[in-house]
């Protein structure tokens, strides 16, 4: 087998190199067309321009299809990104379920959080405060909301530490919106209105806290 790449080019605003490769074997000439997004390129040994037929030995056309497919699940990751957040986690499965390999996924999820695309720790204090000011979630159930979304419990941990979230406040706030304080009157109420708090995620302090302000 002889292969030769015979023309590159860049594509996509300089972002990307497009790169056609002619290949000869028992089956006769065929051409393939390959992209490689311009940060991966960089780490071949290939010239950004060629004027006559560059010799591609297997080592390098394997290369070659390996960083376009690579770029090929950057662009899919792209996509998902416009529509919705994504944890690294999230992105790297919906990748997979796409079709690319898992190597390919992994590249891809590499390449968007160096460059800033995932931004898992302000995702998840957004997330965090939107939980508890609209839901008004207490720490423990906002702990499950995240972990269900993709983030890792180091990032749910310092994100609930960095949003300062005062919880016997949204405690209180819901207490309120269950019937206030008058539910606690009688015992049965009175454990049924704990057990639904705590469900929410609060805990007995910030029970104990929360009745204490109203």
């Amino acid at each position: 087998m002889e292969a030769y790449i015979v023309k590159i080019a860049p594509a996509a605003e300089g972002e990307e190199l497009a790169l056609t490769i002619e290949i000869t074997d028992e089956k006769g000439l065929r051409r393939e067309n390959h992209c490689i997004a311009a940060q991966y390129f960089r780490e071949t040994t290939l010239p950004s321009h060629i004027d006559a037929p560059y010799a591609a030995d297997a080592e390098l056309l394997s290369q070659i299809r390996y960083l376009s497919l690579c770029t090929a699940a950057i662009r899919a990751g792209l996509r998902l990104l416009e529509f919705s957040f994504n944890t690294k986690k999230n992105l790297r499965g919906k990748l997979i379920r796409k079709g690319f390999p898992p190597e390919a996924a992994d590249e891809a999820v590499a390449f968007f959080s160096e460059n800033g695309y995932i931004d898992e720790a302000g995702q998840a204090e957004m997330l965090a405060w939107e939980l508890a000011e609209k839901k008004k979630y207490g720490k423990n159930r906002i702990k499950t909301e995240l972990f269900g979304k993709g983030f890792e419990s180091e990032v749910i941990r310092d994100a609930l530490e960095n949003a300062e979230i005062d919880f016997p406040q949204y405690c209180a706030e819901r207490i309120e919106m269950m019937g206030g304080r008058e539910i606690f009157a009688e015992p049965k109420s009175k454990q049924k209105a704990v057990a639904a708090l705590l469900r929410y995620g609060y805990s007995y302090d910030d029970v104990r806290e929360a009745l204490r302000r109203r």
